[in-house]
Parts: C-alpha cells; sequence; structure tokens
C-alpha cells in the first residue's frame, strides 16, 4: 500500500510537469510563430481612437511591412426571422491588412476564396465619417454553422444587445475557430465581420457631442509587421519600440520578446500551482512511508535491541532501516512513471476538450522525468532519515524489555 500510495503521488506529479511544459511549450511556439512583431493597445476597458489613420501613419514608417487595427465584441445572433438569441465573439477586421499577419496554420483555418472569406478586402464603410456603404458580410465558425445550420450565402441577423436592433448579414465563409468550448457546458461561437460595420453597431464610430459629432475609429489595438532584416534582430526591434512609445507616450508598446517574458512570468505562476498540487500529493506518500516505517520498527524492538546487544552498531541499525525505505520509495516512484505518463495524456485531452483546442498540450521530456525522479528519491531519503534515526537511538535494555 505505501509503495501505491509513493507511486500515485509521483504520478500525479509527473502528469502535473508534462502539462505544465507542454502549455508553456505551446505557448511560446505560438508566439514565436506570430508575423506580429509590435503590438500597440491601452489599458483594459479602454480603446484606441483614430484606429484607421494610426494603421495609415504606422504603413509608412521604413521599419513596417505591414499593420493591422481590430476591435471585438460579444454581439448578439439569431438565425433569419426566428426570436431564439444567441451571443458570439465578434471580431472587426480590415479582411486584406489582417491576411499578412496570419501565421499558415491560422489561414489554413479560413476559406480560400476572396479576402480568407470576404469579398471586400477593404473597409469602405468607413469612408466619410462611416458614412460610407455597408458590405453586410460576415464570417461565422463551424459552431454557427452547426446551430444555425447556416451555410455561405444564407442570412444571420446581428444586434448589439439582445432585444436588437438587429441587422442582417450575409455570411461570406465558414472557418474553423478551434475552440469549441463543447467541454464547458455551452459551446462558443466566434464571428468576423468588417472593422468599421463592428464599430457602427456598438458605437465605437461616431460620438454626438452636443449639436457636433466627433469621429473616434475606436478599435482594441494595432498589430504591426516588421521587414524581414529588422523582425530578426532583437536591438532592431527595440530601437523602433522605443521610437513608437515617444511617439505615443499614452499608449502601451508590447515586443514579441515582452510577449514571451509575460507569458512565462504568468506560466510560471500555473506551473507553481500545479507542483504544489503535486507537492501536496508526494508529501501524503511520504508520510506513508515514515509511518509504515515506524510501525515496522515498533513491531521489531526486539530484534533491534538483540541486535544491539550483540554489537550490531548504530551506523548499521540505521542504514539498514533507511535502506528499506528507500527500496519502497524506489520502486514507488519508478512504478509512477508509467501511469505518469498516461495522466498526462488524459489530462492534456481533458483539457482540449474543454476548451475544444487540437493544440498539443502535454510535453514528456526524459530529463524533467530523470530530474523529477531523483529528486523524489532524494525527499525519500530525507524522510527516511527520521525513522531510521528513531531505530538507531533505541536504548538497548528498554528495547529487550519492552519486548518481553
Amino acid at each position: 500500500m505505501t509503495i501505491i500510495a509513493v507511486a500515485t503521488s509521483m504520478a500525479l506529479l509527473l502528469s502535473m510537469q508534462a502539462i505544465s511544459e507542454g502549455l508553456l511549450q505551446n505557448a511560446k511556439d505560438n508566439i514565436e510563430k506570430s508575423k506580429v512583431d509590435i503590438g500597440i493597445g491601452v489599458g483594459e476597458g479602454n480603446g484606441i481612437e483614430g484606429g484607421h489613420t494610426l494603421m495609415e501613419t504606422l504603413k509608412k514608417d521604413p521599419e513596417v511591412r505591414y499593420a493591422g487595427i481590430y476591435r471585438t465584441e460579444y454581439l448578439a445572433f439569431k438565425k433569419l426571422g426566428s426570436n431564439k438569441q444567441s451571443w458570439a465573439i465578434t471580431e472587426g477586421i480590415i479582411p486584406k491588412e489582417t491576411m499578412p499577419i496570419l501565421t499558415p496554420d491560422e489561414a489554413k483555418r479560413f476559406p480560400k476564396e476572396g479576402y480568407f472569406g470576404f469579398k471586400e478586402g477593404g473597409d469602405p464603410h468607413y469612408g466619410n465619417n462611416f458614412t460610407g456603404p455597408w458590405t453586410y458580410e460576415v464570417l461565422i465558425d463551424k459552431n454557427i454553422q452547426s446551430a444555425l445550420g447556416l451555410n455561405k450565402g444564407d442570412q444571420i441577423e446581428i444586434g448589439r444587445t439582445a432585444t436588437g436592433p438587429y441587422i442582417t448579414f450575409n455570411v461570406s465563409g465558414v472557418f474553423d475557430s478551434q475552440l469549441t468550448g463543447a467541454g464547458i457546458g455551452a459551446k462558443l461561437f466566434f464571428m468576423s465581420i468588417h472593422l468599421s460595420e463592428l464599430q457602427s453597431l456598438t458605437g465605437n464610430d461616431v460620438i454626438k457631442e452636443g449639436n457636433t459629432s466627433r469621429v473616434v475609429d475606436k478599435v482594441d489595438s494595432v498589430s504591426v509587421g516588421l521587414l524581414p532584416d529588422i523582425r530578426t534582430d532583437v536591438s532592431k526591434v527595440e530601437d523602433y519600440k522605443k521610437k513608437l512609445e515617444a511617439r505615443y507616450p499614452f499608449y502601451i508598446v508590447v515586443t514579441k520578446n515582452d510577449r514571451l517574458i509575460r507569458m512565462e512570468q504568468q506560466m510560471t505562476i500555473v506551473n507553481g500551482f500545479f507542483l504544489a498540487i503535486g507537492g501536496v500529493s508526494l508529501m501524503i506518500g511520504m508520510l506513508f512511508v515514515t509511518c509504515i516505517m515506524f510501525m515496522s520498527i515498533l513491531e521489531r524492538t526486539n530484534e533491534i535491541g538483540m541486535l544491539r546487544a550483540i554489537g550490531v552498531s548504530k551506523r548499521t541499525i540505521f542504514l539498514q532501516i533507511l535502506a528499506e525505505s528507500m527500496v519502497i520509495v524506489v520502486l514507488g516512484a519508478a512504478l509512477g512513471i508509467i501511469p505518469g505518463y498516461f495522466g498526462s495524456l488524459w489530462g492534456a485531452a481533458y483539457i482540449k476538450s474543454t476548451i475544444g483546442t487540437s493544440e498539443t498540450l502535454v510535453l514528456f521530456k526524459l530529463r524533467s522525468v530523470g530530474q523529477l525522479f531523483v529528486e523524489v528519491i532524494l525527499l525519500g531519503g530525507l524522510v527516511s532519515m527520521i525513522p531510521a534515526w528513531r531505530a538507531m537511538s533505541m536504548d538497548i535494555i528498554k528495547s529487550l524489555k519492552r519486548a518481553k
């Protein structure tokens, strides 16, 4: 039973470590593959005004290859003529400005025709202070397609609130969001429409001030891709970041390296949480070892007393009990490796089914396994010294009398 307890602790700790390392590596890979070298934003709950103008200004910089602007809102949608609505995370984009920023893996999720599904690549409604024509184009994800039975060419109603008013959009294409949310009881829905149309739907286009109106053109962030000879040089990226910070002191400028550092800091917290849970389990396993060895010593009090009486040294007694404890720890740790491996696969599969992603979320490294195995043995050796010291410290006469 004690060996099983140690094996269970080892398996749990190993599973959580593999999942933690998998999440970290997956996040690193996504950031490193990203074509977004610079991100410009503001604090939560705010937005950048004059988004279109800022994008065009940045595109004129000699360091910039492309730039794109975005805004995300939570909008209501329903099937044409239906009274039952649902909610979707809706991203407003300028298709032809967004296409260069997508990685090949990201582009695979979208239709190939047009501007990854959109017929209009620009943002015509933005023209002349948001009085230009609407495209009424929307891309829906496969969850919406399945829920409403819609296909390309069908119509869908979209509104800012559940009670409307609703505007009828034409489905230009269907994409794979990679996040289904099937494991949390309700599916996640995603849509993409032209940025200016999203801004007008949500009141982030023009603000009326008395008898006048002001174009705010509010966006969430600006993504910038730098020229190849600049994006691969960390010092040049940092120089351009400083240039932007000096030009726009009220914005937050983040490089890809900044994102990596922030992500590693966040994952350190997650990893600490995982290891804390696994550590508690491991300490319980070690307590099992300590308790069982104390019980063994009590049952063998007469034997230990007789060994000491015939001249067996304290050191030998200490090493004998320590060796017995270590056999339990080593066997338990070794037996926990295989269930730890399969446990990590199960845990990753559960997370993937919950958030609906196809990403790899587990990383089982032999080096990490070996390191953890050694750490468990060292901890086992440390706690095993307690019963070993207790056995070594027994008084010979009291041991023999207690046995009688």
